[in-house]
Order: C-alpha cells, then structure tokens, then sequence
C-alpha cells in the first residue's frame, strides 16, 4: 500500500508539474506564483520554467526507481520533499 500510494504521488506531481506551462504560457504560469509578468520578469519566468523541469524530470526519475523497487529511490524522494 505505502509503494502504491508514493506512485500516486509521484504520477500527480509528474502530470501538475506545469513545466509546459511555463515555457508555452508563462505570463499564466506566473500568475499562479502571484507574479505580474512583464520584460521584468520575463528572466524570472525562464529560471522558473527550467526548475520545475529539473522538478519534474526527478519525479520521473523517482517514479520509474519506485517502480521497478530500486532501494535507492528513498534518496530522491528526500530530495524532492526539500
């Protein structure tokens, strides 16, 4: 039950990671951080973007080692929660 609950998680932050929101959409990505998007914060929008990639891309990391019950998987869990 704990192993199916984790991939649960896991797919949900996977498929809400809005990483092709904010490359596609970023003046509505940003404003879910509450951040009004203008030639100020188009910067902001890129960094953002390419961080929930890396987010995301650790989540389908974490996601196929839980799957196939690697005994390293707890590691990036813990790094995801950071």
């Amino acid at each position: 039950m704990p192993r199916t609950l984790l991939l649960l998680v896991l797919a949900i932050s996977i498929v809400l990671g809005l990483t092709g929101g904010v490359f596609f959409a970023p003046a509505l990505t940003l404003a879910q951080f509450k951040v009004k998007y203008g030639p100020e914060t188009q910067f902001l929008g890129y960094i953002t973007g390419w961080f929930l990639l890396l987010v995301t891309l650790l989540a389908v990391l974490a996601w196929t080692q839980v799957w196939r019950r690697r005994p390293g998987y707890a590691d990036l869990c813990y790094l995801l929660g950071l």
